[in-house]
């Protein structure tokens, strides 16, 4: 019995010690992130994008879809150690959000960046995107594929012998001022409608193929802007190989379970066309 009674009490003793001398252990292994920089004598550090939503920055989706969503830069230092640290706001949103942003930032750890063969510090400069809220991000690919739909309607029909117009060209679509590829749901939508169409990275292969021997159109929506929960504001162009591409200003209105799609007025070249209204019809 009194052994036990002495085990008991030195269990509680050690536990009691080793709460006094816990020190804060090793960060848990983690996936390094590689930064656009990995040695700064053969690589310049371009800014990283990053892309936030509103759970990450703690805010509802009401408070999310009233900020002020153009990208922000962020300077930072990169640490020897791949740490994230020194972040200043380089186009402020107010000190709350700004302190949010650096929060997304600093948890971050990277491959250090070498020097001769030594990790170094170095500036390091983010540029933050904002990603649409739920809702707003499905709005926007309804939109998009009704502007695809819409647009590839006034590509001319192939003209067979005689004269006779068939089937539309092979049509190039995609997205953003970068013309990336369309979400392939989107794609696929499409091509059950009957359309021929390539998603934009297929398009270089493609004219390599082909040359100029058999021409194909292209459909690009640069940006859908909501304006509110049932309009947008659209940019977008159409054209096809050869030619110079006609450059449209856009509006999207909701009509039920689908969006109107409007042209209008723009400032473009004279030889993007005449405006006309546009026809969403299959």
């Amino acid at each position: 019995m009194r052994r036990w009674l002495i085990a008991g009490v030195l269990a509680v003793a050690g536990g009691g010690c080793s709460l006094l001398s816990t020190q804060p252990g090793p960060e848990p292994a983690r996936t390094l992130l590689r930064p656009t920089c990995v040695d700064v004598e053969q690589d310049a550090c371009i800014a990283e994008a990053v892309t936030v939503n509103g759970r990450q920055l703690q805010l509802d989706e009401q408070e999310y879809r009233s900020l002020d969503r153009r990208p922000v830069p962020v300077r930072c230092v990169l640490r020897e150690t791949g740490r994230v640290e020194s972040c200043h706001v380089l186009d402020s949103r107010g000190e709350e959000l700004d302190s949010r942003l650096v929060a997304v930032l600093t948890p971050r750890r990277y491959q250090p960046v070498l020097y001769r063969g030594k990790p170094v510090l170095v500036p390091y400069t983010f540029l933050i995107s904002f990603a649409p809220p739920p809702s707003e991000a499905a709005a926007t690919a309804a939109i998009r594929l009704e502007v695809f739909r819409a647009l590839l309607q006034r590509l001319p029909r192939k003209t067979a012998d005689g004269g006779v117009q068939g089937v539309r060209p092979l049509v190039c679509v995609g997205i953003g001022d970068d013309v990336a590829d369309p979400p392939s749901g989107e794609v696929d939508a499409l091509r059950r409608g009957g359309a021929s169409v390539e998603p934009a990275s297929s398009c270089w292969g493609l004219m390599q193929a082909v040359g100029g021997a058999a021409p194909f159109g292209s459909v690009v929506v640069r940006e859908v802007q909501m304006e509110r929960p049932d309009v947008a504001q659209v940019r977008a162009e159409v054209g096809v190989s050869g030619q110079s591409p006609q450059f449209l200003s856009l509006r999207a209105s909701r009509l039920g379970d689908r969006w109107l799609i409007e042209e209008q007025a723009t400032a473009s070249p004279p030889d993007a066309g005449t405006l006309r209204p546009v026809d969403s019809s299959p």
